[in-house]
């Protein structure tokens, strides 16, 4: 896995010149470069897996995770064992938090 350097920071500060960067670290040290997006984007992918939050999941980290580079066939077959149980939902879930979209909320029927 590549590691996350100053000059990857700046080389994706280029690429992505509009969007927040956000480091994540996984506990065993592995670390991964999410990029920030629009509502606009973000509920477009929401739409396009809607029933199927599995399919979120791996879109979510497909979409958002720029560095390290990712196999799509690995995150989607998981043929190598980097992702592990878990790994992908957990991922998804802290990139949604990170990007504002919080399901603490509360729900009252009235």
């Amino acid at each position: 896995m590549d590691a996350i350097t100053p000059e990857l920071i700046k080389e994706l500060k280029t690429k992505f010149p509009k969007a927040s960067l956000y480091q994540l670290e996984l506990p065993d040290g592995r670390g991964f470069i999410v990029r920030g997006s629009s509502w606009d984007e973000f509920s477009r992918l929401a739409k396009s897996a809607k029933g199927n939050e599995q399919r979120l999941a791996l879109d979510i980290v497909r979409t958002f995770v720029v560095a390290p580079a990712i196999d799509a066939q690995e995150l989607e077959y998981n043929q190598g064992g980097e992702w592990e149980p878990g790994l992908i939902a957990a991922l998804s879930e802290k990139i949604q938090e990170v990007l504002g979209y919080s399901k603490e909320i509360t729900v009252k029927k009235l």
